[in-house]
């Protein structure tokens, strides 16, 4: 709890039922058995690592791709956070773009997807605080894109594209720093 909160929902509170969150109507609904799902919704991987859920997506470089477990955290306000063990397995910082950010070190993946959904030039923050088998966390910058359907007593999860999916990521690259100058001169001073 770093921006103030009062208090943080985990998935914690909700294992033995289904979450449903529809970015579209701003609401959350809290279902004891899996509603019939409308269409448009499409059923992916999932595991729970505790009370943690966890999605598969891959990374695509080239001709390359690279599938693993990406935590799935509503709660995390940026785009996606890599493990450091990811970025050397696969020695991304050498294969990939680099965004200037003078705060973190940021990659731009040519490709990620997720179930079947592209996402191409996604920033992503190197981050040496993710340990275990996590290759990742998405943030809610990039899974506000979808309305989500996530089933724990049955382990699944259901993502549909919302209206938010068109709308570009946002980068933090030079342009964003040079035009935002005044205001981080301002700030820091």
């Amino acid at each position: 709890m770093d921006r103030g909160e009062d208090g943080l929902l985990g998935n914690g509170l909700f294992l033995d039922k289904v979450l449903e969150i529809d970015y579209d109507k701003k609401v959350m609904i809290v279902h004891d058995t899996l509603p019939t799902v409308p269409s448009g919704y499409e059923k992916q991987s999932f595991i729970l690592d505790g009370v943690i859920p966890y999605i598969r997506a891959s990374i695509e470089i080239g001709k390359e791709t690279y599938t693993d477990w990406y935590m799935f955290d509503t709660g995390y306000s940026g785009i996606l956070r890599i493990n450091n063990d990811l970025n050397d397995n696969y020695e991304l910082s050498n294969r990939t773009a680099k965004a200037f950010n003078p705060f973190k070190k940021t990659l731009i993946l040519p490709k990620m997807t997720i179930g079947n959904h592209d996402f191409e030039e996604l920033p992503a923050v190197l981050h040496p605080e993710i340990g275990g088998h996590t290759a990742g966390v998405f943030g809610n910058v990039l899974l506000k894109r979808f309305n989500v359907i996530l089933d724990n007593r049955n382990g699944a999860v259901y993502l549909k594209p919302n209206s938010s999916m068109k709308i570009p990521l946002k980068r933090f690259d030079r342009s964003y720093f040079i035009l935002n100058a005044p205001l981080l001169l301002i700030i820091i001073l």
